[in-house]
């Protein structure tokens, strides 16, 4: 059995700027739901030892409704 680990980290923290400009910054706090937190308790060993697949959602996916 073959081990591979590949770990991409896209800085999508930055959405928290658009919640904060929305108002609902407050709902949308820094947790493992920000990959800045998630991110290091996976690399921990947080997944145990399974795979694990992150997507994370940056400003670059956000359209503001005209």
């Amino acid at each position: 059995m073959r081990s591979v680990r590949l770990l991409s980290e896209p800085h999508c923290d930055d959405l928290q700027d658009i919640f904060n400009e929305l108002g609902r910054g407050a709902s949308y706090g820094a947790s493992t739901t920000h990959l800045g937190k998630l991110l290091p308790r996976i690399e921990g060993g947080g997944g145990g030892g399974c795979p694990v697949l992150v997507l994370g959602i940056s400003r670059l996916c956000y359209v503001e409704d005209e």
